[in-house]
């Protein structure tokens, strides 16, 4: 039986893996003293940026287990005219989740896996949005 949810410490740990990322970084223009990778976007954030997007957990616990499924998005955002940037800061996303083991309070991540890409103009043709989604199997500590 399930204890709590497990997206916080998910995101948490799916958060240090990101704000540490040199590639990521020095692609949105940012440090890791002042990474451009929210939860929330502050107002009057220019673009270029990544923020942490939707996600969804389904327990899965056969056998009791404390096994999770969650499926979450991480979302980069770009004033760039095309779709080239969101598909760069994608792939770097993808890179720097896929596969990897995050630190997770409470819990064991077993596997990340790269789901699908989602890349789309928003309303006034200037501003690019691209989301990388995710499948992470965790399990209870």
């Amino acid at each position: 039986m399930p204890t709590g949810s497990c997206l916080w410490p998910l995101q948490v740990g799916i958060h240090g893996l990101l704000s540490v990322n040199a590639a990521l970084l020095a692609f949105l223009g940012s440090t890791e003293s002042a990474p451009q990778v929210f939860d929330e976007v502050p107002e009057n954030t220019d673009h270029e940026y990544v923020v942490h997007g939707d996600a969804q957990e389904v327990d899965d616990d056969t056998m009791g287990r404390g096994q999770r499924i969650v499926d979450f998005a991480i979302e980069h955002w770009s004033n760039y005219r095309g779709s080239k940037r969101c598909k760069q800061a994608c792939d770097l996303i993808i890179q720097a989740i896929n596969d990897a083991s995050p630190s997770v309070t409470g819990y064991v991540v077993t596997k990340i896996v790269f789901v699908r890409t989602i890349i789309q103009r928003q309303g006034n043709d200037s501003a690019r949005w691209g989301a990388a989604w995710f499948r992470a199997w965790m399990q209870e500590a």
